[in-house]
């Protein structure tokens, strides 16, 4: 079930920052997160002033998509509902991940002012705003369709790859993939539509690796390009040789905090 966990409780009216981990919608919770690269980063973004809450979203072996969405922009509500409560400021949010919360954090922050399938019309917090004002977006996409389109479009050197995935169609948060069905699920939860009818473009900040052979580079190559499009302010930052959650992409993130606390203070 969806839960969020504050780091907040201790600060007064600083930033929030709402993380989302990743792991491919199949594994990870907040205690998951402990022990990866993410904690280093949140610790960073609290060092420079800025909270952060942890979202855990239902997984795809307990339901599949848009559960994961739905939880994700409910906790965004939720924590904007209780500002008070937790002390910190409800006009100053952001949402951030990796991989599979990368997709998430890009959802909310997409839609976050548009009504869409992630919007739970049961949810008591459903008249609060899910906006936000930032995105920290590390190794995600944000089209199931063209990620897929693009891994073969430019396919990647599994050489460099310690953790190459299994050839197969099923997906585990949509299902078998060569279903028409299942296809016109995957392209409702393209965000593309949604970014072109956002009312206020959040700021992006994206992080990616060369190497990365589980999501394309071009996915966040597009995306970038895409917001600028718009006249909307990504910043977009290609790691060398850095693959899927290598390393150099989660250093790079860390230095940008200053910056994105810049951001988030306007």
């Amino acid at each position: 079930t969806q839960g969020v966990s504050s780091a907040a409780s201790d600060v007064y009216k600083r930033q929030l920052l709402i993380w989302t981990h990743g792991g491919g919608f199949v594994i990870g919770d907040e205690d998951f997160m402990k022990f990866d690269e993410s904690a280093k980063l949140l610790e960073e973004l609290i060092k420079n002033g800025v909270a952060v809450a942890s979202v855990n979203y239902r997984l795809a072996g307990e339901a599949l998509f848009p559960a994961a969405g739905i939880d994700t922009k409910s906790a965004i509500r939720f924590l904007r509902a209780n500002a008070s409560k937790y002390g910190y400021n409800p006009n100053k949010f952001a949402t951030g991940g990796d991989s599979a919360g990368s997709y998430l954090a890009l959802m909310a922050a997409i839609t976050g002012d548009q009504s869409s399938l992630f919007d739970d019309p049961t949810d008591p917090n459903i008249k609060t705003s899910a906006a936000v004002s930032a995105v920290l977006d590390l190794f995600g996409n944000v089209d199931f369709l063209e990620m897929s389109a693009n891994n073969i479009k430019y396919p990647c050197d599994q050489s460099k790859n310690p953790f190459p995935g299994a050839d197969t169609k099923i997906n585990p948060w949509f299902g078998d993939t060569t279903d028409p069905k299942v296809q016109a699920v995957m392209k409702s939860g393209g965000l593309y539509p949604f970014l072109k009818n956002s009312k206020a473009i959040p700021t992006f900040y994206i992080f990616h690796g060369s190497d990365d052979c589980s999501v394309s580079i071009y996915d966040s190559k597009n995306l970038d390009k895409e917001v600028k499009a718009l006249n909307g302010k990504s910043n977009l930052k290609i790691v060398a040789g850095a693959i899927h959650g290598g390393a150099g992409v989660w250093s790079a993130a860390m230095k940008a905090v200053p910056e994105f606390k810049k951001t988030l203070s306007k």
